[in-house]
């Protein structure tokens, strides 16, 4: 199956530029992400030496005027911001046929893929998030940048709990033409504002109910809106009020409800008005969990009461009738409202997808987009059914789509169904155990493994038998992508021919290497302080020069680091090397030694057993070490001949 899907798929510009190298210094290694417009690259920086994330925009939308100004749009966005919570923006590149945002890289999870797993979070960890989601916020904000596309897949969870904001690609940017309305993206409807589903223009305060419904489904489990289509989930935004949090988590203190429903509130002026705000307000909570915000001051007393659902007030007849046609005329109004918002709605979907014929409307094209992201999307699944497959495959990652039926850009009546196959990643199995066996036998088992034999390599051996495996590359039993070539090392007779060790004391580290590797020997580095010999250059070897050594034997090369810091560390895991080494390592770094040879049976002579003082000290520089070194047994004394 892998393999029929494998030629199903097209060929992508995403797939060419895999090893290529940008700017002289970014070389791509693989794919970490795919949008609709941009995929995004793991690359190493060798500048810098880091790996860093690089969003390029799509080769088939590099011509478009409207995707090349939401991708300036979102550098731009992202240029004018510097916070420990958002993402940075390294470098970016707008001419040519690649155009690309370089980021650093985050490695971590987004708050989705957390909350999927975790179910309802504790009200402190909850709170943490949402405070540093605010910071990131109100940093943006204000700096004219409002995200407008706020949800769990936006935020990325680090492994110390640390939250990095991305994806600014719909963010309004104060003083810079932003997207129009034919190329507006009303972001995901579980967590878009109601104005935001209305089309209506948005500000910070847009934000700050993403971030209440983020909220509320930390510490519920569930998103506040569900239904069975976008649009209907759109249309709860506008018109409905959630159901209170209290009512899935019935502990839940009256302070954290109060901070959720008040950043959730449907008109914009009884929101918080501004990220400070609702950080003021849980900082509160946190210094007080009994509190009970007054918030009458901010909210009508029947916006409240509705809302929070915790106060019963008695009516009048006379009250119970004004309510009476009041509900009336509220009834009518909304039947007329929802109308309108149906109208907007579906003209801002007729925008985005775009068509000439109002009775066929063009296939999207999927491949490469998270297929998460696409379920949800009301520009799609307004139109299209989406069924599921699934296959492996070792070029794209996990939950992304590897094709689809019809391709893109054919037109269908309405209602068309959409089969997309999703990645499950790659296929994984596990590298059989082939040392010490004849090369035939593990040839079978590595295929039959489904796995590649690959390259043959032959390698001195005590060990093993002439003719058979000594070890195998991937390494037997560690886990690898189906496919995986794995080459072997096969022993073969010993032969042995003696050289002695170069004096490479003083040259260059490359110098000595390329020395020693002409007589065959193999080269350990290691590096170490010293003051008398600059940086990079080899200052001792074991075995020292002059040592007679055989063929494949291994030679350490102590390089030096340069000067010594004025207050040396004595190193960890002195005790069980050899006594050169180890007198290399200390005089490296500015300090004396005294070696004492004692007899010690648990070691082999020559080996240091105590260090004094202890490893992980702080000296001074010329500090005096002492060593002891095992001198092994003394020979038993032999009984003496008579005379004859």
């Amino acid at each position: 199956m892998t393999t029929l899907f494998k030629a199903r798929r097209k060929e992508t510009e995403m797939d060419k530029l895999i090893g290529k190298v940008l700017d002289g210094r970014y070389i791509i290694k693989e794919i970490i992400g795919t949008g609709g417009m941009s995929v995004v690259y793991k690359a190493e920086d060798t500048l810098e030496d880091r790996f860093v994330a690089i969003k390029i925009l799509k080769e088939e939308f590099v011509s478009e005027p409207k995707f090349r100004r939401r991708f300036l749009n979102e550098s731009r966005a992202i240029a004018m911001l510097s916070h420990e919570n958002i993402v940075d923006v390294v470098d970016v590149n707008f001419e040519g046929e690649l155009q690309y945002i370089v980021m650093e890289h985050i490695d971590g999870i987004t708050l989705k893929e957390y909350i999927n797993s975790k179910g309802a979070l504790p009200i402190e960890e909850a709170l943490n998030y949402t405070k540093q989601i605010l910071q990131a916020l109100r940093h943006a904000h204000e700096r004219g940048v409002v995200h407008r596309d706020i949800k769990p897949q936006n935020i990325m969870l680090l492994q110390d709990n640390k939250i990095k904001v991305t994806d600014f690609g719909i963010a309004h940017v104060s003083n810079f033409e932003t997207v129009t309305m034919s190329e507006m993206a009303i972001g995901s409807v579980h967590y878009i504002s109601p104005e935001q589903a209305k089309g209506m223009p948005t500000d910070e305060k847009s934000d700050l109910y993403s971030t209440g419904v983020m909220l509320y489904e930390m510490i519920t489990g569930r998103l506040p809106f569900e239904s069975d289509t976008a649009v209907s989930v759109a249309l709860m935004q506008v018109q409905q009020d959630p159901p209170m949090p209290s009512t899935y988590i019935q502990t839940l203190p009256v302070g954290i409800e109060q901070i959720i429903i008040k950043a959730m509130q449907k008109k914009v002026a009884y929101r918080y008005q501004n990220a400070q705000e609702m950080l003021d307000d849980i900082e509160a909570f946190e210094e007080d969990n009994s509190i009970v915000f007054d918030h009458s001051t901010d909210i009508s007393l029947d916006e409240s009461t509705k809302m929070l659902g915790r106060i019963k007030i008695d009516e009048t007849p006379e009250e119970r009738k004004r309510l009476m046609w009041k509900n009336r005329i509220f009834a009518l109004c909304s039947g007329a409202a929802a109308a309108i918002i149906v109208l907007i709605i579906g003209s801002i979907l007729l925008f985005t997808l775009g068509s000439e014929d109002s009775n066929l409307i063009e296939i999207p094209n999927l491949v490469g987009q998270l297929a998460a992201n696409v379920k949800e999307d009301i520009s799609i699944i307004k139109y299209f059914t989406i069924t599921e497959q699934e296959a492996y495959d070792d070029t794209v990652n996990q939950g992304y789509i590897i094709s689809q039926n019809p391709d893109a850009g054919k037109k269908y009546e309405q209602g068309k169904e959409i089969t997309i196959v999703v990645s499950k990643g790659k296929e994984m199995t596990t590298v059989p155990q082939i040392v010490d066996m004849a090369p035939g036998q593990a040839r079978v088992m590595i295929e039959g493994a489904g796995l590649v034999f690959g390259k043959t390599t032959y390698k001195q051996s005590k060990d093993i038998q002439e003719g058979f495996i000594i070890t195998c590359t991937p390494e037997p039993g560690s886990s690898v992508a189906a496919g995986t070539t794995i080459d072997i090392v096969i022993s073969k007779a010993e032969v042995t021919t003696s050289s002695t060790v170069p004096d490479v004391v003083g040259k260059s580290e490359d110098e000595a290497k390329s020395t020693l590797s002409k007589q065959g020997l193999l080269v350990e580095i290691k590096a170490t302080y010293n003051n008398s010999y600059a940086e990079g250059l080899v200052i001792s070897t074991s075995p020292t020069a002059g040592t007679e050594v055989n063929e494949g034997d291994t030679v350490t090369l102590y390089i030096s680091k340069g000067a010594s810091p004025s207050s040396p560390t004595i190193p960890q895991n002195l005790i069980g090397k050899q006594e050169d080494e180890v007198i290399s390592i200390l005089t490296g770094l500015g300090l004396k030694v005294n070696a004492v040879e004692h007899e010690n049976s648990s070691y082999e002579p020559g080996t240091v057993y105590s260090v004094t003082p202890q490893p992980g000290t702080t000296v001074e520089a010329g500090s005096t070490v002492t060593i002891s070194v095992a001198a092994g047994k003394n020979p038993e004394p032999q009984p003496e001949q008579p005379n004859e």
